[in-house]
């Protein structure tokens, strides 16, 4: 059968769509793109309004495109929404995402259907972990792996533990495995990723944490660097500064879900920590880790956030020494607190908020990339772009571009760098 996956949403929705590629190879089957598919997968993303809106939207135009083709909505927008689904016609089945785990065993049953059949279980199972394996990519130089699935957070404004269930972790002897095929696919970088990264290892039995993971991978000394998905602020403590300090495969780089500098409406989204929490949290990285690369996720426009809570928000990373900010408009999503809360900043006002924090943003991506001039740094080559430079990531995150063969793709070199042009920084490779 000729299978066709597109994928909305986060780095774990990415990841299962590109294991299911592979399960599906493995079983015979071809993939290919919508227009010559037999069946075609959309892999939902529901995490906003307009993140529901734009998979109807794709929905609608996939199934235009090749009417004749069995259509699968799967993930979380069924799981949440089913009801908003069953309307669009032309899909045959919704899939939740317990069913998505063994999709590749039940795709030969699979028929055009005269209306979309529900097949959506718990997404609490472990099943969407232990049965989806790290994919292959030989044409990738990066290789994820999700550990952990799901969360139990409830911040006002998500939806995603309706969607995707209980906090769950995949078992440390599948983890090790795992990064055992990895290593011995040549993979030279490893993205741990996950739902609730931070929370991985509290429902195994018996408990672990993720730096007590990160201290096994240090032992079994792994012939890859490894970097980490988002944290929340509480998740970073003495034991991850300590490995971030003392282990040279931890790459420095952190990326934390602050959502706001503002206390009182840190408050409303139930996140439990303070912006002062957070501050000096930020103050003690860059103190023993002056090269450690700080991202921050920011919701802009949160119900009730004043123009003293954005600009409480605007101080806090103005002053800081974070190297980039990710920035999202707040969208309201039905089925979560937030969408009851009312008192929404205007849409004029929340364009204005959100375009000072990029212009913020911007402003942040460059001076951490000036800071790093001349320093010498260890860059994974990934690619040739079209003006002939070799590009890829430094340890640190900075996209960094170089003249150089193509032997060295999937290949880590020290790299000096010497200049900046738009968001790119150049070098030279040293040895």
């Amino acid at each position: 059968m000729k299978v066709a996956i597109y994928t909305l949403g986060c780095k774990v929705n990415q990841y299962e769509s590109f294991s299911l590629m592979e399960a599906f190879k493995k079983r015979g089957h071809e993939i290919v793109d919508v227009s010559n598919a037999d069946l075609f997968i959309v892999n939902t993303c529901t995490v906003t309004h307009k993140a529901a809106y734009e998979c109807r939207k794709l929905i609608r135009k996939f199934i235009r495109e090749n009417p004749n083709a069995i259509c699968v909505v799967a993930g979380c927008y069924p799981q949440v929404e089913r009801e908003e689904l069953i309307r669009i016609e032309g899909i045959d089945y919704l899939i939740g995402h317990s069913e998505k785990a063994i999709l590749a065993e039940i795709l030969p049953y699979f028929r055009k259907q005269s209306k979309a059949r529900v097949i959506i279980g718990n997404p609490s199972s472990y099943c969407t972990l232990t049965l989806l394996p790290p994919p292959r990519h030989p044409q990738r130089t990066r290789a994820y792996l999700k550990i952990q699935d799901g969360c139990n957070s409830f911040c006002s404004y998500c939806i995603i533990p309706y969607a995707r269930g209980k906090r769950r972790s995949l078992p440390l002897n599948l983890v090790l495995k795992r990064l055992d095929c990895i290593a011995n696919s040549g993979f030279k970088e490893v993205i741990l990723t996950g739902i609730h990264l931070g929370a991985y290892g509290g429902d195994l039995r018996p408990p672990i944490d993720l730096c007590h993971l990160l201290d096994i991978m240090k032992g079994r000394d792994f012939p890859f660097r490894i970097r980490l998905g988002s944290l929340n602020p509480l998740e970073i403590g003495p034991d991850l500064i300590r490995l971030l300090t003392g282990w040279k495969n931890l790459c420095p780089h952190l990326h934390i879900s602050l959502q706001s500098g503002s206390d009182r409406i840190l408050k409303r989204m139930n996140r439990h920590y303070s912006a002062g929490l957070f501050e000096r949290l930020v103050t003690e990285l860059k103190d023993k880790i002056p090269q450690l690369a700080i991202g921050v996720d920011i919701i802009v426009g949160f119900p009730g956030e004043s123009e003293k809570d954005f600009e409480e928000t605007y101080r806090l990373l103005e002053r800081l020494p974070i190297a980039y900010c990710h920035i999202f408009p707040f969208s309201k999503r039905k089925g979560t607190k937030a969408a009851q809360m009312g008192d929404e900043v205007p849409n004029k006002e929340l364009k204005r908020r959100t375009n000072l924090l990029r212009r913020l943003d911007i402003t942040k991506r460059r001076l951490f990339s000036l800071q790093n001039l001349d320093n010498i740094v260890h860059v994974l080559i990934e690619n040739r772009d079209n003006d002939g430079y070799l590009r890829g990531y430094s340890e640190n995150y900075l996209p960094v571009c170089v003249k150089g063969e193509e032997v060295l793709r999937n290949k880590i070199v020290k790299v000096r760098l010497l200049g900046l042009k738009d968001k790119l920084v150049y070098g030279k490779i040293v040895d």
